[in-house]
């Protein structure tokens, strides 16, 4: 028997086990039982998962080796450092407390110290915030503040084997960014402060360690190998902080229960009360990988001077916060005057139970440092003037959505309603949830026709899909969807961006209002 040639497309246990089997064939004819238990036919199999496992790996690590297509944290991350894009971690929302003494002043000193912790009032579930420094309210006085972080810190003990490049993963998540000091018994380390993060440029007495974090949100900590960095001795004690992302951006007045005893400087216990009198901010998740790609891609096209029109735009995005921005000169609409190149900014909204993100007019912070990033950090053309807009949201075009909504059998009309809701937020979303813009809403510019030319306008057809498309919905009439009034398109402007607006949606057979909860 001839052999058969080798099927390379067929790389599964099923494939390979029939492959192999064939083989054996062409050796041994008689050999034709592959369902009798024996060892032979033991060894095939083996022969075939082991080669279903290294094919499953190979493809996996080719796959991850392709910036476009890794799906680890720790891959897009290598990928990003080497095109000079550090990926944003997690960060935590600080806020300052208000400590005061409700029994009004004490004789003595009342100290409380670092590492407080401070609970929500309506919830002991929420965010927790830890005090960073020691707050003292001196004897006679009723109150002082001091500034807490929705954050922990936590250590990890292990020991050096005395290899080189060690690798060690932290046992705490979420790790929070740049929190991480580590300490061995030839002396503390630290992260190099390079442009990528590692220890390529390391001396061999540098006692420095680079830090990577994982699909767990854990920090994976590197050390040297005696020649680029010091390889560490003895035990090590990692330090560092964990907590922190969105969730801590508390609004004012909702911190108020601390959650540790407090007595004064002889000792005796102290009632104390605390209030944050302004929001908790800067609290933020870990960089989505799809946006972080996309960035990562962007910053190559645009490397130290932004001329393209387009170059504008990819720096304005690349800044915390900014989702989306659509930038125009004259060359683009008769509007803006001669030497004039305006921005309009769509900032990173409220986050979805989907877990994508609503659009949101921009702080005058955040407009103030696309302005920064266009003027200073990587200048524009010469004697073109530069603004960006978006405090207002002016631009931000809302759409008002009517609907009669006829459901099905099993629909409940008191969940209806907010999944009907829930369905028009995610599709007027400004980002998905893994970072990447949504597809179904932009700027007007940026609708074109068949043919590439501008159609600024919102299709009708989209959002009545959107409903119809949603659990329970039996059929919708045409005629009772309309959007802003009409049912028909919305035109947008050049520099408009549509935005959900206000919501009506009726029960097709009873005529009763479908509720939900914005």
């Amino acid at each position: 028997m001839s052999r058969p040639k080798p099927d390379y497309t067929g790389r599964d246990y099923d494939s390979g086990l029939t492959r192999v089997q064939r083989v054996a064939q062409s050796v041994h004819e008689k050999w034709t039982d592959f369902n009798r238990a024996n060892a032979g036919n033991a060894k095939l199999k083996g022969m075939a998962f082991v080669g279903d496992v290294l094919n499953h790996n190979i493809d996996f690590w080719a796959l991850e080796g392709l910036p476009i297509h890794a799906q680890l944290r720790r891959s897009v991350q290598a990928h990003a450092r080497w095109v000079g894009y550090q990926i944003q971690g997690r960060t935590a929302a600080v806020v300052l407390i208000t400590f005061s003494l409700p029994n009004g002043a004490h004789p003595e000193d009342v100290t409380i110290p670092a590492g407080t912790l401070i609970g929500l009032l309506a919830s002991s579930d929420g965010p927790q915030f830890q005090l960073l420094v020691d707050v003292t309210i001196l004897a006679g006085e009723t109150s002082a503040i001091g500034a807490a972080e929705h954050s922990e810190n936590v250590q990890d003990i292990t020991f050096s084997t005395g290899r080189a490049n060690q690798v060690f993963r932290l046992g705490q998540a979420p790790y929070i960014q740049n929190s991480l000091t580590a300490v061995a018994d030839n002396g503390a380390y630290t992260e190099p402060n390079n442009l990528f993060s590692n220890l390529l440029s390391s001396l061999p007495t540098d006692r420095h360690f680079s830090v990577e974090v994982d699909d767990d949100e854990r920090a994976v900590v590197r050390f040297g190998d005696d020649t680029n960095g010091a390889i560490p001795t003895g035990d090590i004690t990692f330090s560092c902080k964990v907590g922190g992302g969105e969730e801590g951006n508390v609004e004012a007045g909702t911190l108020g229960v601390i959650l540790d005893a407090i007595t004064d400087a002889i000792g005796d216990p102290v009632e104390v009360a605390a209030t944050n009198a302004a929001a908790a901010t800067n609290g933020m998740d870990a960089e989505p990988l799809e946006r972080a790609k996309s960035n990562a891609i962007n910053q190559q096209k645009v490397r130290n001077r932004t001329l393209a029109r387009e170059d504008f735009e990819i720096e304005a995005v690349g800044l915390t916060g900014i989702a989306r921005c659509l930038f125009l000169t004259s060359d683009q609409t008769a509007f803006i005057r001669e030497g004039d190149g305006v921005g309009w900014l769509v900032a990173q909204g409220a986050k979805l139970p989907s877990g994508r993100y609503a659009a949101a007019a921009p702080t005058s912070l955040q407009v103030a440092s696309v302005e920064e990033q266009w003027r200073y950090a990587k200048p524009g053309p010469p004697g073109l003037y530069l603004r960006a807009v978006g405090t207002s949201g002016a631009y931000l075009k809302a759409i008002a959505v009517t609907a009669t909504i006829f459901m099905g059998p099993d629909a409940d009309p008191l969940t209806l309603g907010q999944s009907l809701y829930e369905s028009l937020r995610d599709w007027f979303a400004v980002e998905l949830a893994d970072g990447s813009a949504n597809p179904n809403v932009n700027w007007g510019y940026y609708q074109q026709n068949a043919s590439g030319q501008p159609r600024p306008e919102l299709a009708w057809s989209d959002i009545f899909n959107a409903l119809r498309d949603t659990v329970g919905v039996r059929k919708i009439e045409p005629t009772a969807v309309s959007l802003n009034g009409l049912v028909d398109d919305v035109t947008l402007k050049l520099w408009e961006f549509p935005v959900l607006g206000a919501v009506s949606l009726i029960d097709g057979d009873t005529g009763n209002a479908l509720t939900f909860t914005s």
